[in-house]
């Protein structure tokens, strides 16, 4: 009997699986073709990804190897995302090493402003843009952009805390330079160079803010010019005359 019931089941399944066969096999053999097409696609594009990368690194390189800013930046235009961002880097040294800072500020601004740029190199703009502003540069809109880049979760955070404090100093207030510098010398996470240059720097900036005389200030210009003595060997050598 159990043999039987077995043998009615198993039809049962199969006339099962044939009506939902029927029913659904349009959708399946869809399905099936669409995944086949979909993998061949995502392959295809992949090889071309790979063969515009490899042909837009080697305009790059020789774009790089020219040396010159023009031809960076046209390059730049013409390609696109992190080619066209890595030209810009290099136009942008170029205008530094010139002397041109100001359009060099402007590329890195650019870089920092693409969206499509990787946010590594988006930051790494900012950051030179940041550095190449030192010391032109109205001292707040520094800060506040320095400050925007030293959070927690920044990767350039140690680097752009060391220049806070830089610029902190550069205005005179040795305090908050020290303070600055104290979160990146007892950070375990902060890279051995940037300790060893806050810590150094640190108590500089620590002793500088507890002198009572301003950083900078010139003390000789302070002191008022000795009362000029008579010069006594002229008085002896007059005496001396007959």
């Amino acid at each position: 009997m159990s043999d039987v019931m077995h043998e009615v089941n198993d039809e049962l399944r199969q006339q099962r699986l044939e009506a939902f066969w029927i029913e659904n096999r349009n959708w399946i053999i869809g399905g099936i073709i669409l995944a086949i097409m979909t993998t061949a696609g995502l392959t295809w594009w992949r090889g071309y990804e790979y063969k515009q990368n490899m042909a837009r690194t080697t305009q790059l390189i020789a774009a790089v190897k020219a040396d010159d800013a023009k031809v960076l930046t046209d390059f730049a235009t013409a390609s696109g995302k992190n080619h066209a961002a890595l030209a810009k880097f290099s136009a942008a040294g170029l205008h530094v090493k010139s002397g041109n800072i100001a359009r060099a500020a402007e590329l890195y601004a650019e870089i920092a402003g693409s969206m499509s740029v990787d946010r590594e190199l988006r930051d790494l703009a900012k950051i030179l843009s940041l550095n190449i502003r030192l010391g032109t540069e109205d001292p707040k809109k520094l800060h506040k952009e320095l400050s925007s880049m030293s959070g927690n979760n920044e990767p350039y955070r140690y680097t752009a805390l060391e220049m806070d404090a830089l610029v902190y100093a550069a205005e005179g207030n040795m305090k908050d330079a020290a303070a600055k510098l104290e979160a990146i010398s007892s950070s375990a996470d902060a890279p051995e160079d940037s300790r060893l240059r806050a810590t150094t720097l640190h108590e500089f900036y620590a002793a500088s803010a507890n002198e009572s005389v301003p950083f900078k200030k010139d003390i000789a210009a302070d002191k008022k010019p000795a009362d000029k003595k008579p010069d006594e060997k002229k008085v002896d050598d007059k005496a001396a005359k007959p």
